[in-house]
């Protein structure tokens, strides 16, 4: 299970945050030595201006640093229009707000304004709104009288076709097209750096192309040397910074140990997804001695930093569906990365790209698979059923296959989140309870089962909220530190996820010292408390400080952890394992747990999430090693025997319908449960359309 923070976008006010260093977006970090008059969109401003008057859809295409995010809008905005303006991320909504701004002179919030998951900033002036790509898709998919009208849309980065942006872009032409003949259809304008779009000009209808030639400054490719460490030092020692992109964190930890060795005279600073906030502006910020700025993909798109060099190892870390259950394995770069990443050269000067791949560059895919045709689609499965969209009914740029979506469907009637009616299905109620919820819909149905428990055991949404929001990290820990912080989990030693629980609740307000000296990963941690703080929002939690015997859950009463860890295995039904030896299994291959896990011996049955990680460094010599992450021990008497999640004949499920039936106890019997009441108001485990739960 992965929690997609481009799924919780939606539009409620930022509650204060408690993190050590939140995210300072000050101007400082964008680079100002460029004006906007000398930016290349605006050398085009006419024939934009020249399109908007004869078209309603407009592709444009530039190399990055052509000013287009920040341009396009004031643009539109001199032509009459209100626009708003999407983005990929919460970061860059409002980073590129408020360099509009300052650039137009006006008060963040007024003329300008932003609006993601976490916080809105705007009022009825606002004619530039910049929002996330989820943002925006949401109000199209709700449609109701609150939808703010804008007579522009632009659809920006749309290069990245994550699974949000390939449906706003199918709904925002279906607008387009379709629009009242009573009134003026909005203008669509579509906008990436580099993508195919004569492709994309053909799915829009044959929409006009314009393309801004050129940049403000020239890129220079060169040869790799024998050694990227090498030729690092050589660079450092004439003055350049440099900004090298690697596979990932391991690879990152390497090249600085490597770099340290060789007595580079540089600052070098890691720029990756699990850093907090506090320590990536460091990478955006130029100092008195050459950065080298060590990075993964993150870097080669939106707020990142302006070099002079790029290094490029010409891989990256991809996560893709292996025998449905995903998995993070390196892989060359497609032609597309290779013009992200060497536009990050040449911002402020000319600028400099090697290519260090083993693979040629002319022989690389041309674009990466989009995120909707490698990673489970059940959320946007049952968001569009919810709005009456089968997913299959929409015309998406790139389709999901047959498999992939039957393959999401029996997924989601697994969960309970729809019902079958031949060869159409329709969303139970407890699917219109978890599509409301900014996470993904097996967090979802934990969190709707702890709200029905709610009233019997104080406090049990609360904990469940915070579970959920560790599902984001996959590890809050270090497992090279794991003496440390294990004297914080008690004697908790059947659940990693429970423990992990009890890290979340240690480390809250704790310094970076603390986190350090304790093996807490501080990126992990703030990503956690952003996800509790928006689903506490979503819920209606107010704050509250927990008292001591409620933070540990080993000092739990034994009915109160049966309660929470029931709604954990209620929203991960359909992964269960058993224990084979060193190792777990569902039927369907053998898993390991981390290292660092505290499941004892005697454990036999586990729910967990299973992820396959590459061992290697290369797509040569990686290996995926299948692990179980969050284990957590159940009772097999919590399954029916005749469970459909527990489908076809597998070892795994007749081992629990044995012992189900064994012990004679089933889920119908528990007094808890009973307490449930379906519309007509008889009494069951039965969702309110009267179909018994699974």
């Amino acid at each position: 299970m992965s929690l997609d923070p481009n799924h919780f976008q939606k539009s409620y006010d930022l509650r204060q945050l408690q993190f050590p260093h939140p995210l300072n977006l000050s101007d400082s970090f964008l680079p100002h030595s460029i004006v906007p008059g000398d930016l290349r969109v605006r050398q085009c401003q006419s024939q934009l201006e020249a399109l908007l008057a004869s078209h309603n859809i407009i592709i444009m295409t530039s190399e990055p640093g052509s000013g287009k995010t920040t341009q396009v809008p004031q643009i539109l905005l001199e032509n009459g229009f209100r626009v708003i303006i999407t983005q990929p991320r919460r970061v860059t909504t409002e980073a590129g707000a408020r360099r509009v701004a300052e650039e137009m002179g006006v008060e963040l919030g007024g003329t300008v304004g932003f609006a993601h998951g976490l916080e809105k900033c705007y009022s009825e002036d606002t004619k530039i709104l910049f929002a996330t790509d989820g943002y925006k898709l949401i109000q199209e998919l709700n449609n109701g009288s609150a939808k703010r009208r804008f007579d522009a849309i632009v659809l920006d980065e749309i290069h990245e076709m994550n699974s949000n942006m390939l449906l706003l872009l199918a709904l925002a032409r279906e607008h387009v097209q379709n629009h009242s003949h009573e009134e003026s259809p909005p203008k669509l304008i579509i906008m990436s750096a580099t993508m195919n779009a004569q492709a994309l000009s053909e799915y829009m209808g044959g929409a006009p192309i314009l393309s801004v030639p050129g940049r403000t400054f020239e890129v220079k490719d060169e040869e790799p040397k024998d050694s990227m460490e090498l030729d690092i030092a050589e660079r450092v020692e004439n003055g350049e910074d440099i900004q090298v992109f690697l596979p990932g964190k391991r690879e990152i930890e390497v090249m600085r140990k490597n770099l340290q060795r060789l007595g580079v005279d540089a600052d070098l600073l890691p720029f990756h997804s699990e850093l907090p906030s506090h320590e990536l502006a460091k990478a955006l910020i130029k100092g008195e001695r050459p950065r080298v700025i060590l990075s993964t993909d993150s870097g080669q798109t939106g707020l990142t930093p302006s070099v002079v060099t790029v290094i490029d190892s010409g891989l990256m870390r991809r996560i893709s569906l292996v025998d449905n259950a995903e998995a993070l394995d390196v892989e060359p770069i497609s032609r597309f990365d290779v013009i992200q990443r060497r536009g990050r050269a040449g911002r402020d000067e000319d600028g400099k790209y090697v290519y260090y791949g083993n693979t040629p560059i002319h022989e690389l895919r041309a674009e990466p698979i989009p995120d909707l045709l490698r990673t489970s689609i059940e959320p946007l499965t049952l968001r569009t059923l919810n709005a009456g969209l089968p997913i299959e009914s929409i015309d998406l740029l790139f389709k999901p296959s047959p498999e992939q979506i039957h393959h999401s469907y029996e997924t989601l009637e697994d969960l309970g989140l729809i019902h079958r009616h031949g060869k159409s299905f329709t969303v139970t109620q407890l699917g219109k309870e978890v599509v409301k919820l900014p996470v993904d819909v097996r967090a979802g149905i934990m969190i709707s089962e702890a709200l029905r428990r709610e009233e019997e055991f104080p406090g049990i949404t609360r904990d469940i909220v915070d579970i959920v929001a560790l599902f984001e990290t996959r590890s809050l820990t270090d497992s090279r530190k794991e003496r440390e912080w294990k004297k914080l989990i008690g004697s908790e030693n059947q659940s990693d996820l429970l423990a992990q629980l009890a890290v979340l609740h240690a480390a809250e307000g704790c310094s970076s010292k603390w986190l350090q000296a304790h093996g807490i990963k501080e990126a992990q941690l703030e990503r956690a408390l952003t996800v509790r703080q928006l689903v506490r929002d979503r819920v209606d939690l107010p704050d509250e400080t927990l008292a001591p015997d409620r933070t540990q859950p080993h000092l739990w009463s034994r009915d109160y952890r049966r309660q929470v860890l029931e709604c954990v295995w209620r929203g991960m039904i359909d992964s269960a394992f058993k224990r084979v030896g060193a190792g777990w299994t569902n039927g369907n291959g053998v898993r390991r747990l981390p290292k660092d896990s505290l499941i004892n011996s005697s454990v036999e049955l586990v729910v967990g999430v299973p992820f396959s990680i590459g061992s290697g460094s290369t797509p040569e010599e990686s290996k995926l090693k299948p692990f179980l992450f969050f284990a957590t021990e159940i009772d097999s008497a919590w399954y029916k025997p005749n469970a459909r999640h527990l489908h076809h004949g597998s070892e795994l499920g007749r081992g629990i319908r044995k012992a189900a039936v064994k012990e004679s106890r089933n889920i119908n019997h528990d007094p808890h449960r009973s307490r449930k009441l379906g519309k007509n108001g008889r009494r069951g485990d039965r969702h309110t359309d009267g179909r018994r739960a699974r």
